[in-house]
Order: C-alpha cells, then sequence, then structure tokens
C-alpha cells in the first residue's frame, strides 16, 4: 500500500499548497477588531467624596467649628467635608476623620458614612477594611443607602449571602447602585437559579431605565451573548443607551455591532463615530478597533494602536505588530519591533500572538532563530486555542526539533487537539500517522479513515486522496471503488496533482 499524501505548507491565509511531507503552517492572523466582553464592575462603592446631609448649613468654617464644639453633630460632618476637600481651610484628610468620628458618635449617620470611606481607601486614616465595615453598618442600619451599598461591596469577597442582603436592602431604600448590583450579582453569582437571573435581568432593566450606565452595559452584553439576532440587535440598542450615558465600552460594543451586524448592512460611518467616542472616553479596545476599520478602508492608523497596546489591549499590540511585519506608508518594515509586541500581546492572553512569536523564532524573523523557544510559543499559542500552533507543536514533536528527540505519542497528541480545533492539514497528519501506527502509536486504520474523511470535508486534497485510497483497499472502511475514484477526483478538482494522474 502507497504511502499517503501528507499535508503541507500553509502560504496564505486563503488556501494551502500541498507538498509531499509535514511542514509547519506559517501564516500570519490578520488585524482584529474586538467588543468588550466583561460585565462592568457595578459593584464599586462610591467614590471617596464626603456627604453632607440635604439640610441647609452654613459652610463658614469658623462657625462650623463653633457649632460642633458646642456638639452639633452635622456640623461636625460639614467641617469634616472642608477638611477633608481643602475648602476655606488647609487641607488635613486625618483633622476631617476626627470631626467624622465626633459626628458619628453623636448618631450623625452622614459622618459614620465619611469616615467608613476614609477607612477603607486609607485616607488619613490606616486602611482598615473590618473598621470600614463596622461603620457602614452602623449607618446602613440607620437607613442610609449608600452605607448598604458599600458594605454588600466589602461582602461580596467574603458572604455573597450577606452581599445580597446589604445590596437588597439599599436597593429598598432608594439606591440606584444597590438595584444595579443586585442584578449584577444575581446574574453572575454560581448555580444562579431561572428565579435569580429573571430577577437580575428586571433590575438590571429598572436600572437602565433611570439612566444607569453600567447597568444599561451589562444588560446589553447579556443580549449580545445569546447570539440570536434579535437579541444582538436589543444588546446594540442597550449599548447605545450605555454610551450616551457616558460608558465608553458601550460605544465600543455598539460601534462593533455596526461593523458587524447581526441582521442587515454594516453601518461603517456609524461605527467609526462610536469608535472615535469610546476612544476620547479612555477605552482602548475602541481605539483599538478605530485603527483596524480606518487599516481596513486603506488608512493606516499607527498611533490609535500604540496608545491602545499601551493601555493593555492585546488585540492592539498585535494588529500593531501586523502592520510592523509588512510596513506602512508612514512606517518602514521592521521585524524586531513586531516581534516584541506580538510578544507583548502574548503575554496579555492573545494566542494568535503566540503563534507569530513562534514563527519568529522559526525563521529567525527580528529574533535569533531557535527551534526551543519557537516550541515555547507553539505551545502557549496552542493552549489559548489555536489550532495551527498546535499542529505546529505536532511537527516539532514528531522531528523532535526544539525537544531533543522525536515523541511520535506526542506529536499524534497535538495533531488530534488541532484538528477538533478545525485545523485540517493536522487531521492529515495524525490520520498518516495512525493508518499503519508508528512506534509506540497503535495502528487505527478506522480512525484515520474518520479524521481523513473530516479533511476532505473541509476541502483539504490530501484528506480526499487519502481516504481514496483507504476506500479503494478497504482498509478502516469498507471496499468501494466508486467512492474511491469519486474521492480522487474531488482530491483532483482540489488542486492535488497526483490525484489527476
Amino acid at each position: 500500500m502507497a504511502m499517503p499524501v501528507l499535508a503541507g505548507l500553509c502560504a496564505s491565509l486563503l488556501s494551502c499548497a500541498p507538498v509531499p511531507r509535514k511542514s509547519p503552517v506559517t501564516t500570519q492572523s490578520p488585524p482584529v477588531a474586538v467588543p468588550s466582553t466583561s460585565l462592568l464592575a457595578t459593584t464599586q462603592p462610591q467614590r471617596v467624596k464626603p456627604l453632607s446631609p440635604p439640610a441647609s448649613m452654613p459652610t463658614n468654617p469658623a462657625m462650623l467649628q463653633r457649632a460642633c464644639t458646642r456638639g452639633h453633630a452635622v456640623s461636625c460632618n460639614n467641617l469634616g467635608r472642608l477638611y477633608q476637600a481643602g475648602r476655606g481651610v488647609k487641607q488635613d484628610a486625618k483633622h476631617a476623620a476626627v470631626l467624622y468620628r465626633k459626628a458619628c458618635d453623636a448618631q450623625a449617620v452622614f459622618g459614620c458614612f465619611n469616615l467608613a470611606l476614609l477607612f477603607q481607601h486609607g485616607r488619613g486614616v490606616p486602611k482598615d477594611l473590618q473598621a470600614a465595615r463596622r461603620l457602614y453598618d452602623k449607618a446602613c442600619a440607620q437607613k442610609h443607602a449608600s452605607s448598604c451599598n458599600n458594605l454588600g461591596h466589602l461582602q461580596e469577597g467574603h458572604a455573597l449571602s450577606k452581599a445580597r442582603g446589604h445590596y437588597t436592602r439599599a436597593c429598598e431604600l432608594g439606591d440606584n447602585r444597590g438595584c444595579a448590583n443586585l442584578g449584577s450579582l444575581l446574574l453572575t453569582k454560581k448555580g444562579a437559579s431561572v428565579a435569580d437571573r429573571a430577577q437580575g435581568s428586571e433590575l438590571l432593566a429598572q436600572a437602565c431605565k433611570i439612566e444607569h450606565g453600567p447597568s444599561c452595559y451589562n444588560l446589553a452584553l447579556l443580549h449580545m451573548r445569546k447570539g440570536a439576532p434579535r437579541a444582538k440587535l436589543e444588546g446594540r440598542k442597550l449599548a447605545l443607551q450605555a454610551c450616551r450615558f457616558g460608558v465608553s465600552r458601550g460605544c465600543t460594543n455598539a460601534g462593533f455591532l455596526f461593523q458587524y451586524p447581526p441582521q442587515g448592512v454594516p453601518d461603517l460611518p456609524r461605527a467609526r463615530r462610536l469608535y472615535r467616542k469610546g476612544c476620547k472616553a479612555g477605552d482602548a479596545n475602541a481605539c483599538n478597533n478605530l485603527a483596524t476599520l480606518e487599516t481596513r478602508e486603506g488608512k493606516i492608523s499607527i498611533a490609535p494602536l500604540r496608545g491602545a497596546c499601551g493601555r493593555g489591549v492585546a488585540a492592539a499590540c498585535h494588529n500593531l505588530a501586523i502592520l510592523l511585519s509588512r510596513g506602512t506608508p508612514t512606517a518602514k518594515r521592521n521585524l524586531r519591533s513586531a516581534y516584541r509586541f506580538f510578544k507583548r500581546a502574548c503575554e496579555g492572553g492573545y494566542p494568535a500572538s503566540c503563534y507569530n512569536v513562534a514563527l519568529a523564532f522559526r525563521k529567525g524573523e527580528g529574533v535569533s532563530r531557535s527551534n526551543t523557544r519557537a516550541v515555547e510559543f507553539y505551545r502557549l499559542a496552542c493552549r489559548g486555542g489555536h489550532a495551527t500552533a498546535c499542529n505546529n507543536l505536532g511537527v516539532m514533536r514528531e522531528k523532535g526539533r526544539g525537544y531533543g528527540k522525536p515523541n511520535i505519542v506526542a506529536a499524534v497528541k497535538h495533531y488530534r487537539r488541532a484538528c477538533k480545533l478545525g485545523e485540517t492539514v493536522a487531521c492529515v497528519n495524525a490520520g498518516a500517522v495512525l493508518v499503519w501506527g508508528r512506534g509506540k502509536v497503535v495502528a487505527a486504520p478506522k480512525e484515520a479513515a474518520t479524521l481523513f474523511a473530516r479533511a476532505c470535508d473541509h476541502g483539504r486534497a490530501e484528506g480526499c486522496f487519502n481516504l481514496s485510497r483507504l476506500s479503494q483497499k478497504g482498509s478502516g472502511m469498507p471496499r468501494d471503488e466508486v467512492k474511491a475514484q469519486r474521492l480522487r477526483k474531488r482530491a483532483c478538482k482540489l488542486g492535488l496533482q497526483r490525484a489527476c494522474r
């Protein structure tokens, strides 16, 4: 029985030219646009901004001092507010804490809340979360809604049931943040029931209606994750609301859904406007998407990518590296810089960049050639689900490159993983070993036939040709000359000259 044709070097993004040997696939990944995909931390406590009661009170420090000395608790709190802000007096957070303590001891709820904020963030007093919890608890018991909300935030890492109770109390007392936080907690907690999820969605919807941007954003993200076109369109609508209410990530996701709509034609001008707004508001993903969109339109934008990369967007580092590896009208090709940005994106958890770093080490582009380092980065990319990296890792393992000696068992393991991830080259490579077996790999012609069939179904000529040989010989599948001829003709049409003879 003749040796099956093996998969070979993939020379472009669109097609793979077969060669009669295994070889790593060597293509770069194209620039990408990315949506923001994580829930906003609506559980952030109220900012460190001291509160005063709504009653009209004098703001003259001397008058407040006299009233505080006579035991007027609200005056002590307001004077503390002036010292913390440095308004009319020298800024002194430590003295503000003393005044807040005096107000709190006199049962002024605002004093307890403001002192808790200082303990929570270590302003004027040593950071002490236990003290902050006690003070928030005291204020919450006196129906101070913001204290209940902040207490819920501090309890989330320790006792979810208590956090839920405090958020519920804050929501009942009219704190919109408490309602939003309760909704987010119900939706994200492990093992959430259907009733919890329904209540969480309802709470976010209520908070969104009163212009709470993070709730609109989180609700939009939930719709986007459902996958159905109608749900994504609703998600786009909610993301636009979040954008209008000041959530930069909402602008990013709305722009993404206008660029890649679930239905209808793309609206690139609107996507560009939303990306620009999100980028100006500080969302690095928006800067990356704006630059990617303009690059595809022929407007090379390196500066926004550098900015987004500097703020930790791995996809932006990857896209910048792609441009540097190719060269642009305003920047010469720089493989060394491309390598550095690919590596930074890889360290940020972007598998396609780990793959490209491995290629750089394999080919010696921008760095010294090293099979050992190539294997290291192929492994990282493969762990991240990059199918081609898994295939190339299998090739390196089979040939002993970067490992010291060949290991066919490990190679087949990598080929199988790559095949499951959709790399048809790997399906052919695994099948070629399993037809007869090799070393410690036991022959499995039936599995080989399945792998060749998968490759053939996805347009891999070598898979069709090899499957025709198995069908002709009746190895791993019933013997069928008609089917063998049909598969051989398909391989020929797919460009494999050997199948045309």
